[in-house]
């Protein structure tokens, strides 16, 4: 600790990922093992519009739906869902989050492995978003991904 001019000064340090999952830190995406899934949605016409761009959002919220069904510590989930570019291509991602302050303690952390996650993650979704007189369907990747999300 510094002190200058009568104030202290505490500096932060960042916890060391590795420390705070049951296996190792993944921070590159790995695409999900699981069977793909098809889902169809209707969306309001007042609400949405624009089906192509609706049409990943719906992936997103699909992919989450058997992570969720699966895992008992959905604290440490972070639906990040759609859009991230992931080799060139619009993506979902659904992450295995540590949650850490920034003095650096850590607050929340995983409880399931990174393969876990996989295994509960979709490959793909493929999504068909209708407004009642058109639809558009799109086939999303989906990716696993471990992030720190540091808290104020």
């Amino acid at each position: 600790m510094a002190t200058l001019a009568g104030c202290s000064s505490l500096v932060s340090t960042d916890p060391d990922p590795e420390n705070h999952v049951p296996d190792e830190w993944h921070d590159e995406p790995n695409r999900g093992l699981a069977d793909p899934r098809d889902v169809t949605e209707d969306v309001d016409p007042d609400e949405i519009y624009d089906l192509d761009i609706e049409c990943p959002y719906a992936a997103g919220r699909a992919a989450l739906e058997p992570v969720h069904a699966q895992l008992d510590d959905l604290e440490n989930v972070g639906g990040a869902g759609c859009c991230a570019e992931i080799d060139g291509r619009e993506a979902v991602v659904i992450e295995r989050v540590i949650f850490a302050n920034r003095d650096g303690s850590v607050g929340s952390s995983p409880s399931f492995t990174f393969q876990t996650l996989r295994e509960a993650t979709p490959r793909t979704v493929t999504a068909t978003v209708s407004d009642g007189s058109n639809e558009h369907t799109c086939e999303v990747p989906v990716f696993n991904e471990d992030v720190m999300v540091f808290a104020g």
